[in-house]
Formats: structure tokens, C-alpha cells, sequence
């Protein structure tokens, strides 16, 4: 009986033991662990515990203090901590070259090839000249009778000068006759060879000796009707002789206006000074080429 009233006091005493060292709390030397006295707080006796279990890649410098800081609540950074910090991040970060490096580097670049200029042509004198040379004179000439014309049109044929002859029509008048002739810019010993020529080769014609715009022309004959002069006029063509003209005589003669086109400045010059020797009365005049 004894034993069992023994056995229940140690009971008894060591549960009153137990439930006195929960109650009382546990009492940590800092000292001895303390690493970051600011991360550092108590544990209450409800809190348990449990340490970490150390992985592979710790060492042996971890502590409980370690485990203890990590599981209690971060507290606000320091300006000590916040230096540190900036302090690790500039170790971290890539160090700039400094201006002398980087102009070293930019010189080991292969630069892009740059074409090679030119001196530029004096393309605005060449330019000026080139207007010059190619500048076309087209020319008008106006109150031409039919002589004039013609003798203007022989000279234009023989130069190859591109011309238009805008005569006017002239209606014909009863009692009218038809005058063959031949037009001529020589003088008068020329005629007169050229008429000997023709009479020998069976054509009749006499040289006009009047001061009119007919002088030194060889008259071939005097129709009443068309057709007879138009028929003489064929027969010449077919002999070789060229130039030959019908006018109707007795009623107003025809007036001519000649057009030239692109003339240059030099052969305009020639087709004044032929206009001049023409006769009197011609107006030469200078018309746009667009005409």
C-alpha cells in the first residue's frame, strides 16, 4: 500500500514540475547568439520550435539565432542596411567603359565607304551654249505677189528650207488670160542664156525687160484658156525644166504668205536678205514655232 501512495507523490511531483516549467518563461542568453540585434525577438512558451533541417547547399555557420530571424517577422531596413544594399547592387552592375575606351572602340568600327564626289561640270555654260546651237527661228513673209513667191520658193528648194505657201484664191474674171512663164533670180546675161537654151530646144520665149517684179523672167506664151496653158506648162515639165508657172492675167494677182519652220539662227539671217532682193513691199516676220 505504501508503494502505491509512493509511486503517486512522484507522479504527482513530477507533473507539478512540468506544468511549473511551461508556465515559467525561457530564459535565452542573446549574447550568445546575437547576430542582428535588431532582427532579434523572444519567443513566447506557446510558440514551438522546430529547427530547420539543414539542406545540402548549407554550411556550418548556420545557427538557431539564424533560424529563429528568419522565422520572425522582417523589420524595417535601416539606412546602415540600405547602403549596404545600394553598395552590393554597384558592385553587381556593369562598369561603363570610360570615354577614352569607348572612342577606341568606335574607332576599331569599319566605317561605311563614302562614294567618291565628282567635280561638278559647268553644266550651266554648257547648257548655254547647247540653247544657242539649237535655238530654231521659224519666219513668216507676207504680200507676196506671184513672182516673189515663186523666186523666194526656188531659193527654198535649193537650201531644203521647210516652207508653206498660203496663197490666196482669186476667182477668175471673163475676158482673163493664162501666162506661162518661168521665174528667175539671175540677172540679165543669165536670162538671156537661159532663154537661147530653151528656144534651141524648140520653146519660144522672150525675157521680160520691165522693172517690175517679172524682170528677167522668160515669158513662154499667153493662153485665153486654161487648159492651153496648163498643157505647155506640162509639156516643159517633161523636158526637164522646172519652175515653170501659169498666172491668170487681168484679174488681181494672188498675194503669198510663205511660213518657214525651224530655221536656224544663221539660215533666218539668209532668208531675210533673199526676202530683201525679193522685191518691196515683203514683211518678214518672226512667228512662234508651236503654230
Amino acid at each position: 500500500m505504501l508503494k502505491w501512495i509512493f509511486a503517486a507523490l512522484l507522479l504527482a511531483n513530477a507533473g507539478a514540475a512540468v506544468v511549473i516549467s511551461l508556465q515559467t518563461p525561457h530564459k535565452v542568453d542573446l549574447a550568445t547568439y546575437e547576430l542582428n540585434a535588431q532582427r532579434v525577438r523572444l519567443v513566447g512558451p506557446d510558440e514551438v520550435l522546430q529547427p530547420e533541417t539543414a539542406s545540402p547547399a548549407s554550411t556550418g555557420t548556420d545557427t538557431p539565432a539564424a533560424d529563429a530571424a528568419a522565422a520572425a517577422p522582417t523589420a524595417p531596413e535601416t539606412p546602415a542596411e540600405a547602403t549596404a544594399g545600394k553598395t552590393a547592387a554597384a558592385a553587381t552592375a556593369p562598369t561603363p567603359l570610360p570615354p577614352t575606351t569607348q572612342s577606341a572602340a568606335l574607332a576599331t568600327t569599319p566605317a561605311k565607304p563614302v562614294p567618291a564626289s565628282y567635280p561638278a561640270e559647268p553644266v550651266a555654260a554648257h547648257a548655254a551654249e547647247t540653247k544657242a546651237e539649237s535655238r530654231q527661228v521659224c519666219l513668216r513673209l507676207q504680200h507676196l505677189d506671184d513672182a516673189s513667191a515663186q523666186t523666194l520658193k526656188t531659193h527654198f528648194d535649193k537650201r531644203k528650207f521647210r516652207y508653206r505657201d498660203l496663197a490666196e484664191p482669186v476667182e477668175a474674171r471673163p475676158g482673163s488670160k493664162y501666162w506661162v512663164y518661168l521665174p528667175t533670180s539671175e540677172g540679165r546675161e543669165a536670162a538671156n542664156q537661159k532663154s537661147a537654151d530653151l528656144k534651141a530646144r524648140g520653146f519660144d520665149n522672150y525675157v521680160v525687160s520691165n522693172d517690175g517684179a517679172f524682170r528677167n523672167a522668160l515669158s513662154l506664151g499667153l493662153f485665153s484658156q486654161e487648159s492651153g496653158a496648163r498643157t505647155l506648162a506640162s509639156k516643159l515639165a517633161a523636158a526637164g525644166i522646172k519652175g515653170v508657172q501659169v498666172q491668170q492675167r487681168g484679174a488681181p494677182a494672188p498675194r503669198h504668205t510663205l511660213r518657214l519652220a525651224r530655221l536656224s539662227a544663221q539660215e533666218a539671217d539668209t532668208v531675210r536678205q533673199m526676202a530683201r532682193q525679193a522685191g518691196s513691199g515683203i514683211e518678214v516676220d518672226e512667228v512662234s514655232c508651236h503654230k
